[in-house]
């Protein structure tokens, strides 16, 4: 992708580019009179296409103005524009506003204003802060858009106080911790911490729900605080922090421990004998280079850690490991990428540092005798430490195709493994055959299955822009090969997709994915043709003036037609289609008044008609928390309580009553009425004062199987091993703590067997009762009893030849299953939670329902499987603990969605998001700008991030470290954390990224703005970052968002990792790292939502245009 940059300051234009000239017919046709800075991207190859963002600036340099137009719409452009106060203050934020395009010249401001009015239909479509009035400048309160936020005074609010000694909301308990032995803390209470010690910022948001934030002089937090306030009482919910001398976190005090170390005449207690700490808190342990060798979750074991004397994580070990004596292991070569990794039985001790003088490394050999290039460690030679009883579970391969031939891949002339050239003359890319240097070409993945120990293959091949353009791998069938050739545009976009899937005694199923864009290189179209078939349209997508998704249209057909509208702050407001309807309310009525009006984004009721039938809805009320308290249901506008649920949580956000009603055969009453009964966050003993008697066999409400006192046992891990509610007699789990095998107490002693790979792709799930039945699962190929059953395709599925489409709410539940000829096959109607309505339709047709994920209805199991854990909507919480719950120290482990059920998804059972099926929620593969499906939704990076305009209207939160060290945790990546502190100390760390280890050192930092978090990603001068290409698999369907956000790196702690760069020619040259993750994840969401997400841009200028220029940036320089 080429730009041109242009800079004019009053008739002064500068410009090193040579094609220049070329381009003053445009230049002319700016605003000569304002300062201004254009920027034009092509988006071809010939240059007939483009991008253009003009931004024009004040006499004293501050952004006014942006215009943004393109090639392909010259009727229109966007506009953005911005105010500010007599200090120099932003004072008003206007929403973009579209104008016939002038050329990119200068809208007069109170045009834009008038326009901006008229657009949006509210007489105050603009964000404004209200600000002290002090020289600190600091914000008081943000209004975002909307008159009904700022006639009502629903604003974002900030004080700036200090903590008072003695008092409920400022007070602060002063924590400490010491080591007493190797896997032993004591933790302390000393007191409070004296007035004025701590720097107190106390938010609320635009439902006056309060917050409070308490530093040390540090900058360290040491307590968050929420205030739940029930009637006239006021409770508080505190996370305390306690930190070392050194500043590493140690300790994290949720607020069950809180509440209950925070009182009483105990002072001090160990870690090992006191149960709250055993149940509810988070511990660390650091070895002296400040590495974390240790910690513990709540309700698990100790895990342990081990690095080399370059600090790389070599060995790491869980609970469950530890209790047989096995260590996971993984390998990196001289440039710190992971080659193998595996288990082994090294005894180790980790607080003895038994690597802090050896530098481990892998080798490969790359000679032509195959013998020499196989060996225990498949190829690989081993230096630095010797592994006992190794077992390998990942190989991966880099720079070459040396590998081929050798330790289970065909030789390098076998059609499964060569790169196909022919494939060229079809119009897919082209290999860049002069060097595969620095980019991953192969790799080995275990089946963990009881069998012994097989490998899948998978071979790449790239084009000269390092992306996928040919990839084969096996298949655990017998014979299995799959073939994927990928095409792509001039930015990165891809347009075409063949997958090609083969096994012995199957039929060769061959797919054609076309892609097309607008001007604005968002998704139009997508079709798909299997085998010799017709061509059918999967989706076709219109968009507003504001890019928002408008309409989408599959095969034609008008019952498959959908519309989106929204409000001025881009909340999805309706979703319509004549089989599925759903309206959406927020701070606005329903027609029955009946609902309460939230302002902070919160749902506060929905309404939603499925194939003519009546029209059904729920009114939601919240608590301070945002955690769902009441749905109270409708039919046809009235209350009629058939479908009611209501809530009540713990201090963890355990839920601990529930009772839902529901359909008994003839009549309508309570079909739960649970307590629920937990040790720590763990569940064990449920009870069901509600009949079952009258229940219809399709009811998946609780069954209460038994009355003991635990019901619910755990491993050392926290994962669930026994339900003897549903007759579960043992749960047995793999190493990446999914289910090998659930074995229930029933006559006929039925199992469920799952195989897995490494990793944790799905391969088979053996059902076994009365009767066997097998399901494997290839890509998106989908065999029952070794018969094809369904192919997974974008939006749906096909089966026996015929394509069957799914119509889906705002969060992504499947509510109607069609044909592509419009005919319904399906419906279904949710809970809160995601448990069915027994008036649901055709459920066996296919499985695939809340959240789009699978449904195992099997000897009453009726759980989902969401990837990486299991989930029970019936009691709505997983049973497996969350990968990611250190990001969210106040919150049960085992909490689905934090509780918000309704505006929340967890996306595999790592992380919840709020997910937007009309468009409203994207992930950004990174520089490509791709477009992803993931479980039969789209994911897709638009452009500029311009979906949303400058998106004024959005409120997000930045990670801090210790979150940003737990999403690295999760997905693998070395990431820079953003911080809300100050300055920090130089200092010099390695970063190990999977090309290369390099060092930086880093002088005292502003650390990044406090409403975005934003990365360059200037890819020329990036070192590292990601460890291998994220398409390792193409496109396809299975599998897709777990190497999108992995990259395949296992990486178990990340103490901090910096972003660097390459040295330029001008040695002074700095680089700007605005902000966090590199070509991971960029989320555009609308509204204030109750959790984190990061925005990631592709550079500065994107980065300027969503954010005014007006966060403070970090530098770097190398």
């Amino acid at each position: 992708m080429k730009k041109i940059l242009y800079c004019m300051f009053i008739g002064a234009l500068l410009s090193g580019e040579s094609n220049a000239q070329t381009n003053n017919s445009w230049m002319e046709l700016l605003s000569a009179d304002k300062n201004h800075i254009a920027t034009r991207t092509y988006t071809q190859e010939t240059g007939v296409a483009w991008q253009d963002k003009i931004d024009y600036y004040d006499g004293l340099g501050r952004l006014e103005q942006s215009v943004l137009r393109y090639s392909h719409n010259n009727n229109n452009n966007m506009v953005m524009y911005q105010e500010y106060d007599p200090q120099g203050r932003t004072s008003r934020e206007w929403l973009p506003v579209i104008f016939p395009n002038n050329g990119g010249k200068f809208i007069l401001p109170d045009v834009v204003k008038t326009k901006a009015t008229a657009t949006y239909g509210d007489n105050a479509p603009y964000s404004r802060p209200v600000y002290e009035a002090s020289p600190l400048d600091r914000m008081l309160e943000q209004y975002g858009p909307g008159q009904d936020w700022q006639d009502n005074h629903h604003s974002v609010k900030s004080d700036y106080l200090t903590n008072i000694a003695g008092t409920d909301t400022l007070n602060c308990i002063h924590f400490t911790a010491t080591n007493a032995s190797d896997t032993v803390m004591q933790i302390s209470r000393i007191g409070n911490y004296a007035t004025g010690q701590l720097y107190v910022t106390r938010m609320a948001d635009e439902d006056g729900n309060p917050s409070f934030e308490f530093k040390d002089k540090l900058g360290q937090v040491v307590l968050t605080r929420q205030i739940m306030q029930t009637g006239g009482n006021k409770e508080l919910y505190d996370t305390y922090y306690i930190y070392d001398d050194f500043g590493n976190r140690v300790a994290v005090l949720p607020p069950a421990a809180a509440s209950i170390l925070g009182s009483g005449s105990t002072t001090s207690w160990k870690s090992n004998t006191d149960a709250t700490l055993l149940q509810y808190a988070f511990l660390y342990k650091y070895d002296s280079r400040k590495l974390q060798i240790a910690k513990k979750l709540p309700g698990c074991s100790w895990s342990f850690y081990i690095y080399d004397k370059g600090r790389r994580l070599i060995f790491s070990q869980d609970g469950n490991q530890h209790s047989r004596g096995e260590w996971s292991f993984s390998i990196p070569d001289m440039f710190g990428r992971e080659c193998f990794s595996g288990i082994c039985r090294n005894v180790l001790d980790p607080f003895s540092d038994p690597l802090l003088s050896s530098v481990v490394n892998a080798s490969w050999y790359s000679g032509s005798t195959a013998a020499i290039g196989s060996g225990p460690y498949k190829g690989y030679s081993l230096s630095g430490l010797t592994l006992t009883s190794p077992g390998l579970l990942s190989v991966k391969y880099y720079d070459d195709y040396s590998f081929l031939g050798r330790n289970g891949f065909p030789i390098f002339t076998d059609a499964g493994v060569c790169y196909d050239a022919s494939a060229e003359t079809e119009g897919f890319g082209k290999r860049y055959s002069a060097s595969s240097q620095d980019i991953l070409t192969g790799s080995l993945t275990a089946c963990l299955d009881e069998k012994g120990q097989s490998y899948l293959y998978t071979v790449m091949y790239y084009d000269d822009h390092d992306r996928v353009i040919q990839s084969k791998s096996g298949s655990h069938l017998n014979g299995g090969v799959e073939k994927d050739y990928m095409a792509y545009n001039f930015i990165g976009q891809p347009t075409k997709h063949k997958h090609i899937h083969s096994a012995t005694g199957k039929t060769t199923q061959t797919e054609l994915y076309s892609y097309t864009y607008d001007y604005a290189d968002r998704l139009q179209t997508t079709t798909h043709r299997l085998n010799n078939g017709p061509v059918m349209t999967l989706v076709n997508n219109e968009y507003d003036e504001l890019g928002r998704l408008q309409r989408n249209r599959r095969n034609g057909q008008a019952n498959l037609h959908t519309s989106y509208t929204y409000n001025l702050r881009s909340w999805t407001e309706s979703i319509s289609c004549p089989l599925f309807s759903e309206t959406l309310y927020y701070n606005d009525a329903r027609p029955n008044q009946t609902n309460t009006h939230y302002y902070n984004g919160n749902i506060s009721g929905m309404d939603w008609n499925v194939n003519g039938d009546k029209k059904r809805g729920y009114d939601f009320s919240y608590d301070n928390l945002s955690r769902l308290l009441h749905a109270d249901y409708l039919e046809n506008n009235i209350r009629n309580h058939n479908f009611n649920t209501s809530y009540s949580y713990d201090k963890q956000g355990n839920i601990v009553s529930l009772m839902r009603s529901g359909n008994q055969n003839a009549a309508y009453g309570v079909i739960d009425n649970l307590t629920l009964n937990y040790r720590g966050n763990q569940l064990i003993k449920v009870e069901d004062t509600a009949s079952d008697s009258n229940l219809p066999a399709s009811s998946m409400d609780f069954r209460n199987g038994t009355n003991q006192d635990v019901e619910y046992l755990y491993d050392e891990n926290g994962n669930l091993i026994k339900d003897l509610n549903k007759s579960i007699a043992d749960i047995q789990y793999n190493l990446l703590n999914l289910p090998k095998r659930i074995t229930f107490n029933d006559t006929n002693k039925s199992t469920h067997e799952y195989i897995y790979s490494a990793d944790g792709k799905k391969l088979s799930v053996i059902h076994k009762f009365s009767a066997e039945n097998r399901t494997d699962y290839v890509g998106n190929m989908i065999y029952e009893n070794g018969s094809l059953k369904r192919i997974l395709v974008d939006g749906g599925y096909i089966e026996n030849g015929t394509y069957y489409f799914y119509l889906q709410d705002h969060l992504g539940n499947n509510r109607v299953v069609a044909k592509s000829d419009g005919t319904v096959i399906q419906t279904n109607h949710y809970y809160p939670f995601g448990m069915s309505f027994t008036e649901s339709t055709h459920g066996d047709k296919q499985p695939y329902k809340y959240n789009n994920k699978e449904l195992d209805m099997n000897n009453g199991l009726n759980w989902y499987d969401y990837g990486a854990r299991m989930y029970d909507p019936a009691l709505g919480r997983w049973h497996v603990i969350d990968p990611s719950s250190e990001k969210y120290h106040g919150v049960t482990p085992y909490a689905y969605c934090n509780n918000n059920p309704i505006k929340n998804i967890d996306l595999d059972g790592r992380d919840w998001y709020l997910y937007e099926a009309t468009g409203q929620l994207y992930y950004n593969k990174g520089m490509n700008q791709k477009q992803i499906t993931f479980n039969d939704n789209l994911y897709t990076r638009v452009g500029a991030n311009n979906m949303l305009g400058d998106m004024k209207d959005i409120t997000e939160k930045s990670y801090d470290y210790e979150e940003s060290v737990s999403l690295a945790q999760a997905h693998g990546y070395a990431i820079n954390p953003i911080q809300y502190i100050t300055s920090e100390d130089s200092r010099e760390q390695p970063y190990t990224t999977g090309k290369k280890s390099v060092s930086i050192t880093t002088g005292k930092i502003e650390i990044v703005n406090e409403r975005y978090g934003v990365f360059t990603s200037d890819k020329d001068k990036v070192v590292g970052v990601k460890t291998e290409p994220l398409f390792t698999e193409s496109l396809k369907k299975t599998g897709k968002l777990d190497i999108l956000l992995t990259g395949g790196k296992k990486t178990n702690y990340v103490e901090r990792n910096y972003v660097t760069y390459k040295k330029t020619k001008t040695e002074d040259k700095i680089y700007n790292a605005i902000g966090t993750l590199f070509g991971i994840m960029s989320t555009i969401t609308t509204g204030k939502q109750d959790y984190r997400a990061v925005n990631v841009y592709r550079n500065r200028d994107d980065y300027s245009k969503a954010t005014r220029g007006m966060g403070r940036v970090l530098n770097y320089m190398k």
